[in-house]
């Protein structure tokens, strides 16, 4: 069984006058066997602790210098503000407290074995002006049904259309990260969205809902390999 799950190409890089960064995105899921399947384009603006992320049909602006998020219904013409981080209310707090624990089920699978690669193609493209070369990254994992030991293969390919790495550029993707660094720490996280978002891991542990040694040394190869792109 074979899943193509992501391609994902970033295709704007510029400055705006309403920002000093915008970003356009455009995503596509081939879901499985077309079931699922979803595309669509995001816009990110970015102006040193401020940014608005744009898709269809809603839009966040987030102010990390006033902990601030607004989230418009595009739509309906509406929006909700509330902080950056969530917190949960306190009496919902309270009721999770003292409660007894679920009981725990033994796993009916396991992990058999993981592996990655990243394989350069022959395929150029200019995709909104910048001369792009095509890396194809796939994670292709091994699951085994522990009581019958019947295994089932899935894979996980993410197109990457790569372009030379210019000095407009870097400084864009700077600014950026200047603003992602500072949005994360609020949040109480550490890590920059391309570290955790890179070739799909995060949704790769969602599916499989496993994270072992075998998957989490695939995707720490996988990152090896993509930073000599």
């Amino acid at each position: 069984m074979k899943i193509l799950s992501l391609a994902l190409t970033v295709l704007l890089l510029s400055p705006s006058a309403m920002a000093d960064v915008v970003i356009k995105t455009a995503y596509k899921n081939g879901g499985f066997h077309g079931i699922g399947a979803s595309s669509g384009e995001t816009v990110r603006s970015v102006s040193g602790v401020k940014a608005r992320d744009e898709g269809d049909r809603r839009a966040d602006i987030l102010r990390v210098d006033l902990d601030k998020r607004w989230a418009l219904d595009l739509k309906k013409k509406t929006y909700t503000e509330g902080p950056i981080k969530f917190e949960m209310p306190k009496d919902q707090k309270a009721e999770g407290k003292g409660a007894a624990p679920g009981k725990e089920e033994k796993p009916t699978h396991c992990v058999k074995s993981a592996k990655a690669e990243v394989k350069k193609s022959d395929e150029a493209k200019t995709i909104n002006g910048f001369k792009t070369g095509k890396w194809a990254a796939t994670l292709t994992v091994v699951i085994e049904e522990i009581e019958t030991k019947k295994t089932a293969e899935y894979a996980m390919t993410t197109d990457i259309w790569a372009t030379p790495w210019t000095k407009e550029l870097r400084q864009a993707m700077d600014e950026e990260a200047k603003f992602a660094k500072a949005y994360l720490k609020k949040l109480g996280l550490d890590l920059l969205p391309e570290d955790r978002e890179r070739f799909g891991a995060d949704g790769a542990r969602a599916f499989l809902r496993a994270s072992g040694p075998e998957v989490e040394g695939a995707i720490r190869k996988m990152g090896k390999e993509f930073a000599s792109i």
